[in-house]
């Protein structure tokens, strides 16, 4: 995982995947060395925060940036 782009979005209230999960996990990745890691936690969303991704005007941006060799 270390080679692959990730964006995880989470939202600070999700009550059923806690944020705190996904910051351990990001930043275990990123103290193995990974430079393609990355987070956003949207303030004060709960676990349908899809919408909220989706209108972040850099997503797609970042999605067409990366490609496999």
């Amino acid at each position: 995982m270390l080679n692959t782009p990730i964006w995880a979005f989470r939202g600070e209230n999700d009550n059923v995947v806690p944020a705190s999960e996904t910051v351990d996990m990001m930043e275990s990745i990123q103290a193995l060395g990974s430079k393609m890691a990355k987070m956003t936690i949207i303030k004060g969303g709960k676990h349908n925060i899809a919408g909220n991704c989706y209108r972040n005007g850099e997503l797609f941006d970042w999605l067409l940036s990366h490609k496999r060799d």
